[in-house]
């Protein structure tokens, strides 16, 4: 791991007045972009080849005479052949030249090698590389490691696949598509077999993720993720700041549900089983007479904030995370018939959920349309723009849920 002394070398050969907010050309980098201009800031945009005309051309940034952005968000694209080149001594270079700090998403972790980031990569990050790894979730001290330091439960776990007596979900990375899930459901285990044999001959998954998969009970309802952004260096007001709330359209899931039983029963072999990439997004809102989340989803976001900083040497004095954060939350229907509930500690109305890494950041992106944003909304979808540190669990007695960082969550490099 590359100390903090090193970074701190870094900055100050910096020009505090032409910071440039650096990223990965996908998942939030848009996001990042749109916040960092509106906060003062030119960006740059790594690409890669294929992929390149959403920053270099759609979303290139236009300025005035005075530097003022009057069109797009990206100022500088540099198009790579792979992601990963962006490690280059060259191009780490161009990024201490231009005074870059880097913000890690989650591409940025999946496509370039974690131990490279960690050891090599002598750029700031906004975060801290010390909890990058930690999205992984066969790293021994992931999100789940976290959240059982900060006491707070997580839905209940099968330790292997002939435990399942009921509706549990297989978490599982996708073979081809990494950022994406190869998620898939089972009620049994006979049905857990055939499933994940259709899988493996599809190509979907592969053996070695099967065989570390998580199976967890599902929950079944809808969800909202809650969009938080905590500070550990905010003294006027509370560190941890609610945002917004959004909710994610699923596919295929989100097209087999919109057939009936009789049309899903009509499908192949090959569209059965939905998947479950997330495609988009969605402003949300929720009931407060009807949902006991306030008080307990923003005491255990704290919890388990806090505990993150606990666990991790953090930048002194102040420990803690710093950055967006999300809670997911299903909301189940009343339980009328109490034989049929599911077999999970503490049972309520509401339940925590457990999510997987994916490639798409919360971000509530429906600002005025004539884009004079400013004041407390405004700035606080700025600051939501920048990085993405996950945070994905529910509200009332019975939560249930995860610590998700996806770039880190302290400004420790």
């Amino acid at each position: 791991m590359i100390e903090r002394e090193e970074i701190v070398q870094v900055l100050e050969g910096y020009d505090p007045s032409k910071i440039r907010i650096a990223t990965i050309g996908s998942h939030s980098a848009l996001d990042v972009c749109d916040g960092a201009i509106e906060e003062g800031f030119r960006t740059l945009v790594f690409c890669e080849k294929g992929r390149e005309a959403p920053y270099a051309r759609y979303f290139r940034a236009v300025r005035d005479k005075d530097g003022r952005a009057v069109r797009g968000t990206v100022d500088e694209a540099i198009v790579l052949g792979k992601f990963e080149e962006v490690l280059s001594p060259k191009f780490q270079e161009h990024l201490r030249s231009v005074s870059g700090v880097f913000v890690p998403n989650r591409s940025f972790t999946s496509y370039v090698d974690l131990d490279a980031i960690e050891d090599d990569f002598r750029i700031p990050i906004f975060g801290s590389r010390n909890l990058l790894r930690t999205e992984e979730r066969e790293f021994e001290k992931s999100y789940y490691w976290i959240l059982e330091k900060a006491k707070l439960p997580t839905p209940e776990k099968f330790e292997q696949a002939r435990d399942i007596d009921g509706l549990a979900i297989v978490k599982l990375p996708h073979k081809v598509k990494k950022l994406e899930r190869g998620f898939f459901t089972a009620a049994s285990y006979p049905e857990f077999r055939e499933k994940s044999q259709a899988l493996l001959k599809q190509g979907v998954i592969s053996e070695k993720d099967l065989k570390n998969a998580r199976i967890e009970r599902y929950i079944i309802g809808p969800i909202f993720n809650f969009d938080f952004f905590y500070s550990p260096i905010e003294d006027d007001a509370e560190k941890l700041e609610l945002l917004g709330i959004d909710w994610r359209f699923e596919t295929s899931l989100d097209g087999h549900v919109r057939l009936p039983a009789e049309q899903q029963r009509t499908l192949n072999d090959a569209q059965r089983i939905p998947e479950y990439v997330v495609v988009g997004r969605h402003v949300a809102g929720v009931q407060p007479e009807r949902s006991p989340l306030d008080c307990g989803a923003l005491c255990e976001g704290d919890a388990a904030a806090l505990s993150a900083g606990d666990h991790w040497a953090l930048h002194a004095p102040d420990r803690g995370r710093q950055g967006p954060a999300v809670l997911g939350v299903r909301r189940l229907a009343p339980d009328r018939r109490r034989h049929q509930r599911a077999h999970v500690p503490r049972p309520s109305l509401w339940e925590l959920v457990v999510e997987a890494p994916d490639e798409h950041g919360p971000s509530d992106r429906d600002g005025d349309p004539t884009r004079h944003r400013h004041g407390p909304a405004r700035r606080a979808r700025d600051v939501n723009s920048i990085g993405r540190v996950r945070l994905a669990r529910g509200g009332g007695p019975g939560y249930r849920g995860l610590l998700r960082p996806s770039c880190g969550s302290s400004c420790r490099s």
